[in-house]
């Protein structure tokens, strides 16, 4: 089976389980969109990132001698490595005009130290998924549970990436200044194979998340996931070489949302409209911006939001004029070096207090 649907019911129904009709739907998204404003007005995203010191696109330790990883790397390995000093400085370049976005837009970025024995480091968004659970009641927000759930790394080479993480989570933790980040916090560890953010993206303005399975997730880390934060979680499969769910599917300011069907599995195309639209062509036509597969080449569904702005890597003129139509703040950046490991934008980054709203 190539791709399916997890819809696992939790033990109470979401709001946009719940909505059945156009206009409930749409007041799903208005509702959510309204909290996520009351959020931004007194919170500030704070994103965890790792400066790429020793990044470098490595064949890993196949044994075979094949490039070991992702579909990307084995296609990027070459390109890099024509002029790895030049790449490993355009890689610096892009990665601190990246984090001097992020600070210009709001949001708060905590360092973590890199490690020379991990040239993958710099894709936070792989290390752990976090999410703060708030209730809403008028004009005002309410914590109902924080949670951080540790990632179990499929690859080889990166588990010793979430020994520093977790370490880099504990110090702030100590740090009496960093401490309200962590007000209700639950930290878990994932007992089965899980890649944080980077395949598990949720979805504000509808409240699920959605997941990739069967490349880097396991089909019960999906589960753990919905029991854990109580967030109804979809599970897609997209077509090699992309492998995490960030790189095919990104959720947009607004109730907006861009996915690439032609590198996804028709079942998981199915499934993930039927997720995100419930069936209604008007909330398709209005909210669904679909992304060739050229723009998904060109990663141009691994986007960072923060508040009401979206940063992404450049796309095609198509794409720009549909997101500029619907009104959406844009900021284009440059990734191309991390493109050849595989990653992006939204790889290189995980922001840790995302909000959900109940």
């Amino acid at each position: 089976m190539h791709s399916m649907k997890f819809d696992l019911h939790s033990s109470h129904t979401s709001a946009w389980q719940q909505a059945k009709t156009l206009e409930e739907c749409e007041a799903v998204i208005k509702a959510n969109s309204t909290a996520m404003d009351i959020w931004l007005a007194s919170h500030q995203p704070v994103i965890m990132m790792c400066p790429p010191d020793y990044f470098l696109v490595d064949k890993g330790s196949d044994a075979s001698g094949e490039v070991a990883g992702n579909a990307f790397v084995k296609m990027g390995y070459d390109e890099y490595n024509k002029n790895p000093e030049h790449n490993h400085a355009t890689m610096q370049t892009e990665w601190a005009a990246l984090r001097d976005i992020f600070l210009q837009k709001g949001a708060e970025v905590k360092l973590m130290q890199p490690d020379k024995r991990y040239p993958d480091q710099v894709f936070t968004a792989d290390h752990a998924f976090s999410c703060a659970v708030f209730k809403r009641e008028r004009d005002a927000l309410h914590l109902q549970k924080a949670v951080t759930i540790l990632s179990r790394l499929a690859h080889p080479n990166r588990g010793g990436e979430m020994l520093i993480y977790t370490e880099f989570l504990k110090s702030l933790m100590l740090d009496t200044e960093q401490a309200y980040i962590f007000d209700k916090w639950e930290l878990k560890e994932s007992a089965s194979y899980f890649e944080g953010i980077g395949d598990n993206v949720l979805d504000a303005y509808r409240g699920i998340i959605v997941s990739g399975f069967g490349l880097r997730n396991a089909e019960t880390a999906l589960q753990a996931l919905q029991q854990i934060t109580g967030i109804p979680v979809y599970g897609v499969m997209c077509k090699k070489p992309f492998f995490h769910i960030d790189t095919v599917f990104a959720p947009l300011p607004d109730g907006y949302v861009m996915y690439a069907p032609d590198v996804m599995h028709p079942e998981s195309v199915t499934a993930l409209e039927k997720a995100l639209f419930k069936g209604h062509p008007e909330l398709k036509q209005k909210y669904g911006i679909q992304v060739s597969k050229e723009d998904a080449y060109r990663f141009a569904c691994n986007v960072v939001t923060i508040g009401k702005s979206v940063i992404m890597q450049a796309c095609s003129d198509e794409l720009k004029a549909v997101l500029a139509d619907k009104g959406l703040d844009v900021t284009y950046t440059t990734a191309k070096v991390a493109n050849y490991a595989g990653g992006g934008a939204h790889c290189m980054s995980n922001i840790f207090n995302q909000p959900v709203f109940v």
